[in-house]
């Protein structure tokens, strides 16, 4: 570089080079040609996390201050630091409300062998409160690939992951959006969905995490004598292999928040309305037998439907054996009203 003294050139390649490492770490890189450092800020921060500047020297510098100021309520903080060495990075954080906030910075930079540097620098910096986005319970359906988003503010798009028994992952995709009600889907999976991790994103910095899980867990149905809800001796074996099912779920989907759901349901001997609390005391039973046996604890909640969801329809009066079963699902929110459940009044053991 011709005219350009041994250290200038030091200090310009310096300055390059950092510039860059700062571009490819924070989205807003500043770099000017005669400045003996380079800074980064991010531009885009949820709401309540602090603000974070980060300088880098070019050279060594014997001093260094910075006034930065906000210009909408005239907020101003001063930071100061000393020897700071060339490739090191000093940063420097403050607290920000929500919204986007023009700021100015005057800089002073004194080089151990050099000029000293003194400018006013400006950047902006927009922070976000949390998205809050909801399902619509009423019109998704796991089962059928349908889920529908809604949002308190507009949404830009969602990553979606989509995984089956055993954490197979079945489907990804991303779905742009534009609106605060946002539709995604998936079709032929060949196998049943289990768990669907959505990333709902307002911006690149603003993002939520909405997760759905529900796993019915296969299993043996235990047998009960009639009109009773005393768990039978001989019947704990298959309630032991239901409980290492339940385990092994736990173990896969370890970081998901999940709760046991136990459904009870009878044929149509005797009245509906007997029927329903037969089945409820015997949910009841086999839910306190698993809280009792969990390695580890599990939320538990049970309900009995009676004859009002029979698997095999009957006439009234039908001693049905595959109507007289349990459903045990894990789950990480309560079910709502199906035709396996067709009321949502699940009671939580204590």
């Amino acid at each position: 570089m011709v005219g350009l003294s041994e250290t200038e050139v030091e200090m310009r390649m310096n300055a390059m080079l950092l510039a860059v490492f700062l571009l490819l770490v924070s989205p807003t890189a500043v770099f000017a040609a005669e400045a003996p450092f380079a800074y980064g800020v991010t531009e885009q921060l949820p709401s309540g996390e602090p603000v974070t500047l980060s300088v880098v020297a070019a050279v060594d510098l014997k001093s260094m201050s910075l006034e930065v100021k906000r210009e909408k309520d005239g907020a101003s903080w001063t930071f100061k630091t000393k020897k700071l060495a060339a490739g090191e990075t000093k940063d420097f954080e403050w607290k920000q409300p929500s919204g986007t906030f023009q700021y100015s910075m005057k800089v002073v930079a004194i080089p151990v062998d050099g000029d000293t540097y003194d400018d006013t620098l400006t950047f902006a910096v927009s922070s976000f409160d949390e998205l809050k986005v909801e399902l619509d319970t009423k019109r998704s359906s796991l089962s059928e690939g349908e889920l529908f988003l809604e949002a308190e503010r507009p949404i830009a798009f969602v990553e979606m992951e989509v995984y089956g028994e055993g954490r197979r992952l079945l489907a990804s995709d991303r779905f742009d959006g534009g609106k605060r009600e946002v539709g995604i889907g998936w079709k032929d999976l060949g196998s049943a969905a289990v768990y669907v991790r959505l990333q709902v994103y307002e911006n690149e910095a603003n993002t939520t995490l909405l997760e759905l899980f529900s796993l019915e867990i296969p299993h043996e149905d235990v047998v009960f004598e009639s009109n009773d809800a005393t768990l039978r001796a001989d019947q704990e074996v298959k309630l032991e292999a239901t409980l290492e099912a339940i385990e092994e779920a736990r173990r896969t989907y370890d970081e998901v928040s999940m709760e046991l759901f136990v459904a009870g349901y009878t044929d149509t001997v005797g009245s509906g309305a007997d029927n329903v609390e037969l089945s409820e005391r015997r949910a009841k039973a086999i839910a306190v037998w698993f809280q009792g046996r969990l390695s580890v604890a599990l939320p538990i909640s049970y309900q009995g439907f009676g004859e009002d969801a029979l698997s095999v329809q009957t006439s009234d009066g039908v001693d049905e054996e595959k109507n007289r079963r349990a459903v045990y699902l894990l789950s990480n929110s309560a079910p709502g009203e199906t035709t396996d459940f067709p009321r949502s009044k699940w009671k939580r053991l204590r």
